[in-house]
């Protein structure tokens, strides 16, 4: 249930891609399993376990992002690069592999409940509503999903 500190993201925004550090959530493990019932986009299959990744992690992972949304993955699944984006985030394990699920939104998306706590799932909403998996051992990002159209 940790908000990742505001230091440190503002690195992460390029290409008009916004990552404010207020809109970073780090959801509790036992938050992992809702966050991964997406409704209009594939999540993670085989997950075995959660834990909770850190904030350095995390600033990584935001770190490394702009660049790989910004190619070739991004562009061909049209996620908008000019918009602030909201994220929560959970770690799993699939297939004994430690990986970290991203779960990205607008931030000026109508009124979520609890964002720190409570996963944001959208049914439909298009390309701005958007999923991700990290590899924070070998730095590397493994599956990117949008949802579907409104």
């Amino acid at each position: 249930m940790c908000a990742v500190a505001a230091a440190g993201t503002a690195f992460a925004q390029s290409l008009q891609f916004k990552l404010p550090g207020a809109g970073t959530f780090i959801l509790p493990a036992d938050a992992g399993r809702s966050l991964l019932g997406q409704c209009s986009r594939d999540a993670p299959a085989n997950v075995s376990q959660f834990w909770d990744p850190s904030g350095e992690q995390i600033r990584r992972l935001e770190f490394l992002l702009p660049k790989y949304v910004g190619n070739d993955a991004g562009q061909k699944l049209r996620i908008p690069d000019n918009v602030e984006y909201h994220r929560q985030y959970v770690g799993i394990v699939v297939n004994g592999k430690r990986l970290i699920y991203g779960n990205f939104y607008p931030a000026n998306f109508p009124d979520y409940l609890d964002e720190k706590s409570k996963p944001v799932v959208v049914c439909d909403g298009g390309p701005a509503f958007w999923g991700i998996v990290f590899d924070p051992e070998a730095n590397v990002f493994l599956d990117l999903k949008v949802n579907g159209s409104v």
